[in-house]
């Protein structure tokens, strides 16, 4: 099978035949976690599968979004490794908003997604599963979960392969695997890896002569002991290593000038700033930054998972179990706009470290000739993070210059780095969440089924949020006779002006937070097989989802620091038919989904910062509630027209839209007190909530000219997406359409392939973000009077411009 797919898959499976062309083959999945005919069974999956993704050069887990519609693999700009962000059925979920949407399995082994999109490599399947899966796997999930398979080890065959992929940016990326039988039939050893690099964003800056860099390296060792025929244990060990060296993505006219409000720094000067001295004006399409340093945050991942599987009495007794530690370092720029000329604070500097554990056990019978068939267990998901925080919430008098000396943009390091009030924040978290949960299948008669799941959640969640603030060391001028009363000289501006202490060691400021809920969630669906080839469904199914801290938001209010959880309740009808001898596949399916306080961004919304008294914007990691409805669609057609030529079209719609209700906004008429610290608005019903298009679609296929030795081949993948309402953020994003192209020549038994690719062939250059560059140099008074005033630049973000390179893959063995 060439490449595994399913519903809105952009891999044809074909089954294999003289020159490689042929029928439709069957695809099996093991989305109700046994291997079923996509065709035979009521669930919207896509799967992909190994070969299928080194078609399409597809190296890296985000680029999976080009070959599935409706789904959006990513990370917030300048976090690769820290928060991921994926979008399937409409809905956005990101790591600030709590816990895992749409979660993300490697070996029916929940993983981080911080973790898991970095690397993908030697993968056997991967199946992205549409629809709620809260009572078939781990973790609840409303709009669909992802399941990663690597290839399984072969007990019986040695071989491997190893690929190679060169393209410009210094995009390179090298993996293989070795498989080694070592007790033939019963224990083998699979071990893989990946080194990649590239320049990431593609962003450089104006004002840093290096390059961006994001790096990659990981290894998975798989032992798989199968010691009789009805017992098995597969082990694995995978280890990432990767690094992030890219800049801020900004655009905008640059600075329009700037005068110092009077008495904004008591004792100093006015400081008058000419128009464009932080850099000139600059466009998305320029793929520029004015950084003076890049990132340099550096990720950590140790995972463990472990399948034990036992064939007895008609059951299968399942257990399945990881363990995974993760560690995120590095200073992120603080001077996106440049306010600063020749220095950069480059604090920002963030720690994290996580340790998620996760077990289950599941009965379940082996299906085959029964009415009914079933599946109890348990599962426990135990999660404990800290995320530690430095930063500089403002500077103090001696920062840019001493009491009565000129104010400069051009800041000396010594005195910015001494002159300014420190800010550390920890927020230690745990969340423990344990469930059972049985579900049966009831084979009735006339080729219909009957499935129906509950899940009981125990879930806990302790958050603290602890600010320290200060000691803060400023310059004043000296007394008579240059005399420091209580004060030393200054250690920067010498004699004449003095290092005191202006703002005092404040006490640690505390915001628990400790919440228990017991939920319970479920799913049934109804299917009937109304000719061979033609089968339709139903499906109801609901789930519930913890939020997450709003980490950066200083409010004392719990409710705001916390959102209350989100509820949901998903409606679907499919239907799924082959036609002519199994040459053409067609399914579609429409859904709804009601949510109660779903968690929404809302970025740019003003509050009332509890530690310093001043007004504040939230970032983009500001989620709050709003109750809202997702209506859609999702199609697939794939097709033979002639022989060696395979195509696919697919298509996916969803549309929020708000039911209403109040949610965080910016009302200049309300001020913001200590007992207002943001304001709500009221939302009228039916506005589009979207932040990612509303309809997508890709077209692909594969033509293949058999020669004596070896096949020629062309393949295209065009990706389509429509207009995104991007709520939240500054602008719509208009419709695009990006285009690969692919050709080159494999032996006909798959041993060895050379190939030439061109990704984004026609370089469409789209801005997808756009957000407020919102400045932290401000006067320690806690005044809103900005240093510097805007930079003129805003936050953006773009899909990667074109490139261009060649693809080696030779295989032996087993592969």
């Amino acid at each position: 099978m060439l490449g595994a797919t399913a519903l809105t898959s952009a891999v044809p499976a074909f089954a294999q035949g003289a020159g490689e062309g042929a029928t439709l083959g069957e695809v099996v999945v093991t989305a109700r976690r046994t291997s079923e005919n996509v065709q035979s069974i009521p669930v919207t999956v896509q799967a992909i599968n190994g070969e299928g993704l080194q078609k399409y050069a597809v190296t890296q887990f985000t680029e999976v979004t080009k070959l599935a519609p409706g789904l959006q693999l990513s990370f917030a700009s300048g976090s690769r490794g820290s928060n991921a962000e994926v979008t399937l059925r409409g809905v956005r979920w990101s790591s600030a908003s709590g816990s895992v949407a749409i979660p993300i399995y490697i070996n029916e082994v929940a993983v981080d997604p911080n973790f898991a999109l970095l690397s993908l490599y030697d993968v056997g399947q991967l199946e992205i599963l549409r629809g709620p899966q809260g009572t078939a796997r781990g973790a609840p999930s409303i709009s669909g979960a992802i399941t990663v398979t690597p290839r399984a080890v072969n007990l019986s065959e040695f071989g491997g392969y190893a690929s190679a992929l060169v393209g410009n940016h210094d995009h390179t990326n090298f993996q293989g695997a070795l498989n080694i039988p070592i007790i033939t039939d019963k224990l083998g050893i699979r071990v893989a890896g990946l080194a990649e690099d590239s320049q990431g964003n593609r962003v450089h800056s104006l004002n840093n002569r290096l390059p961006p860099h994001v790096g990659a390296k990981s290894a998975r060792v798989t032992v798989y002991y199968e010691p009789t025929d009805n017992l098995s244990v597969n082990l694995s060990y995978q280890y990432l290593r990767n690094i992030n060296q890219t800049y801020d993505h900004v655009a905008g006219t640059g600075s329009p000038g700037f005068t110092t409000p009077a008495g904004a720094t008591p004792g100093q000067t006015t400081r008058v700033l000419p128009p464009n001295y932080n850099g000139p004006p600059i466009s998305t399409e320029d793929y520029l930054a004015v950084n003076d340093l890049r990132s340099d945050l550096k990720s950590r991942a140790d995972i463990w998972m472990l399948n034990a599987k036992w064939d007895v009495a008609g059951h299968t007794l399942q257990y399945i179990g990881g363990f995974q530690q993760t560690k995120f370092s590095g200073p992120n720029s603080q001077d996106p706009g440049n306010n600063l000329i020749g220095y950069d604070p480059a604090q920002g500097i963030t720690a994290t470290g996580k340790e998620l554990t996760t077990q289950e056990l599941r009965l379940s019978s082996i299906p085959g000739g029964h009415m009914l068939d079933y599946v109890v267990g348990g599962y426990l998901y135990h999660n404990k993070s800290e995320t530690d925080l430095y930063t500089t919430s403002s500077y103090l008098p001696g920062a840019f210059g001493a009491p009565g000396l000129t104010q400069s943009p051009y800041a000396s390091p010594a005195a910015a780095d001494r002159y300014r009030l420190p800010q550390f924040v920890v927020i230690p978290t745990t969340q423990m969440t344990s469930s059972v949960y049985a579900s049966a299948t009831l084979h009735l008669p006339w080729d219909t089924e009957l499935t129906g799941g509950i899940r009981k959640i125990h879930d806990h969640r302790a958050s603290n949020s602890i600010i320290i603030i200060g000691p803060g060391l400023g310059v004043t001028a000296a007394g008579a006779g240059g005399v420091c009363t209580g004060a030393a000289v200054s250690q920067v501006y010498g004699a004449g002006y003095c290092d005191r202490i202006l703002v005092q060691q404040l006490a640690p400021l505390q915001f628990p937070s400790d919440q228990t809920r017991t939920p319970t969630i479920y799913n049934v669906s109804l299917s009937h097989k109304f000719t061979p080839d033609l089968l339709g469904y139903v499906t109801v199914g609901s789930s519930y989802r913890t939020p997450g801290t709003n980490i950066g938001v200083f409010v004392a209010s719990e409710t705001i620091r916390f959102p209350r959880p989100e509820r949901s309740t998903s409606y679907e009808a499919g239907l799924k038919t082959t036609w002519l001898e199994n040459r053409v596949r067609l399914n579609a399916d429409i859904f709804q989904i009601n949510y109660s306080g779903q968690l929404a961004q809302f970025p740019g919304t003003n509050y009332r910062n509890v530690t310093t008294g001043a007004t504040a914007q939230t970032s983009p990691a500001f989620y709050q509630n709003a109750d809202s409805r997702v209506r859609g669609f999702e199609a697939e057609v794939a097709f033979e027209p002639v022989r060696n030529l395979n195509l696919a079209g697919n298509a996916a719609y969803a549309k929020i839209t708000s039911k209403g209700g109040l949610v965080p906004c910016n009302n200049p008429s309300v001020p913001l007190t200590a007992t207002n610290e943001v304001n709500f608005c009221t939302q009228p019903s039916g506005v589009t909530l979207n932040t990612s298009p509303k309809f997508t679609a890709t077209f692909n296929g594969e033509y293949v000219v058999p020669m004596d030795k070896f096949n020629g081949y062309a393949r295209f993948n065009v990706a389509y997406r429509g207009k995104n309402p991007n709520y939240g953020f500054l602008a719509s994003v208009p419709a695009y359409t990006l285009v690969d192209l692919f050709a080159g020549v494999r032996d006909a038994s798959g041993t060895w392939e050379i190939g030439a690719y061109v990704k984004n062939a026609f370089n469409k250059k789209v801005e997808l973000t756009r957000t407020v560059i919102t400045s932290n140099l401000l006067p320690a008074s806690g005044t809103t009077a900005a240093q510097f005033g805007q930079s003129g630049y805003f936050w953006v973000s773009a899909t990667i411009p074109r490139e261009i390179g060649v693809q080696l893959r030779y295989a032996f063995g087993s592969h």
